[in-house]
């Protein structure tokens, strides 16, 4: 008897539990309406678009330049001399730092050390000051800074500034900080979609050679079926884009570059004429080129570029650092000039993601 009383209750139990009263009460119910957020969150405009091309973070190379040849100007009691340079080469080093990444704002600060060495084929029979001056090479040190500051989802602010120490110094003997040289821009700019953004603005710049103040216009557009794309801050450099795959792309274009270089005159290592002080070489160039970046493992890259360099400025001032118009007429110190070669650049870089 006491084995189906058990049964009957295990039966009956199922339906028991159904026909239980929910006792919980409504207001202890979850609402979702009371975690909903009661403001709209802001949206701002990102600094990149669609399929450009990678930010190095990381970036070290070797550029090397084949034959050219050196007409250096007469200058005081030294006539003027022409000279086989058999190449130039040197080490390229580039860091991008993000110190602020958010969606309001980014702070990046960079630095760079560039060597640009002339091996002459006379090298022992040079005579001229600014030949002299060249054997020991030129080199750039750099610091500066990026600001992306996004006002909106569509429009947005870019700042740039840095101070470069250039010169024919040696490592061990660096020369002094009164010789440091400032760079600045701004651009005012328009996300207007994914694949595009623009903007206007000015720069302090010694892209020319000299020290320059002149428009800039920043146009990055990806067209619509994502294989070709432009990359410009016009005038400083232009690129046609053709992604090839998501590791890999080549870039068809131009870029300037130019420095204005204090040459040591001191204890009479170079021996520019003794009323010649604070010289300065104004060195710029134009670089025909094509350009070829593949992914090799993660976020690490390879770069291989080659084209023709074309001179626009190898002239030396004594006048130190001042602006010279590209329309101005005041003569330069020594007015030289410097033939053409092919070149050739290859970098491995750490990329943002």
């Amino acid at each position: 008897m006491k084995k189906i009383i058990l049964y009957f209750v295990l039966l009956c139990f199922p339906y028991m539990m159904n026909a239980q009263t929910d006792t919980t009460k409504k207001e202890d119910e979850f609402n979702a309406d009371e975690y909903a957020a009661t403001e709209k969150i802001k949206a701002f405009a990102s600094p990149k678009i669609l399929d450009i091309s990678p930010q190095k973070l990381f970036s070290i190379g070797y550029d090397f330049q084949t034959q050219n040849q050196l007409t250096a100007a007469k200058v005081g009691n030294d006539d003027a001399e022409k000279s086989t340079i058999n190449y130039n080469h040197g080490l390229r080093v580039n860091i991008l730092y993000p110190i602020i990444s958010k969606n309001n704002l980014i702070v990046n600060i960079a630095a760079n050390y560039w060597e640009h060495n002339y091996d002459f084929k006379n090298r022992d029979d040079l005579d001229n000051p600014l030949s002299l001056s060249l054997k020991n090479g030129l080199k750039n040190m750099g610091l500066g800074f990026t600001i992306f500051k996004p006002l909106n989802e569509k429009t947005f602010l870019i700042l740039q500034g840095g101070a470069n120490l250039n010169g024919n110094y040696k490592m061990n003997n660096i020369q002094p900080l009164d010789y440091l040289r400032y760079n600045a821009a701004v651009i005012y700019g328009w996300k207007k979609h994914e694949r595009l953004q623009f903007g206007l603005g000015a720069t302090r710049t010694y892209l020319g050679g000299a020290l320059n103040y002149i428009p800039i216009i920043m146009y990055n557009y990806t067209f619509q079926d994502r294989k070709w794309g432009i990359e410009a801050v016009f005038p400083a450099r232009v690129n046609l884009r053709r992604t090839i795959n998501t590791k890999s792309l080549v870039m068809l274009g131009y870029e300037l570059e130019g420095h204005t270089y204090r040459l040591n005159n001191q204890d009479r290592e170079i021996p520019f004429p003794s009323q010649f002080q604070n010289v300065e070489l104004r060195r710029s160039e134009m670089r025909l080129r094509m350009t070829y970046e593949r992914q090799l493992k993660g976020f690490l890259w390879v770069s291989a570029q080659a084209g023709y360099r074309v001179n626009w400025l190898m002239n030396t001032d004594q006048n130190g650092d001042f602006t010279r118009s590209f329309f101005g007429k005041k003569e330069f110190l020594m007015t030289n000039s410097l033939t053409n070669p092919f070149y050739f650049n290859i970098s491995l870089n750490l990329v943002s993601p």
